[in-house]
């Protein structure tokens, strides 16, 4: 399913980890056991972190190496993560 989604090489994926329960980082950590598992050199996944009000809040944008608007993803995402952790 995970390439399937990736096949499409406009497909994009973001994902925020949950942190109601202060279990992000167990979260963070099965995200990227999956990614290690599934994904393939075809995919970029660039993690982020956001620190609102003292709560870490992991992140990630999951992003096919040849859509073509790659780079303006990545920073729109890295943009987007530094915003959210500003007070």
């Amino acid at each position: 399913m995970f390439l399937h989604f990736f096949a499409q090489i406009n497909n994009v994926a973001i994902y925020v980890c949950d942190s109601l329960d202060n279990r992000q980082l167990a979260r963070k950590r099965k995200f990227d056991s999956w990614f290690s598992f599934f994904g393939d050199d075809t995919i970029l996944k660039v993690n982020g972190e956001a620190n609102m009000e003292g709560t870490k809040i992991f992140n990630a944008i999951l992003v096919h190496r040849k859509n073509p608007k790659l780079e303006d993803f990545i920073e729109a995402f890295i943009d987007l993560y530094k915003i959210a952790s500003i007070k």
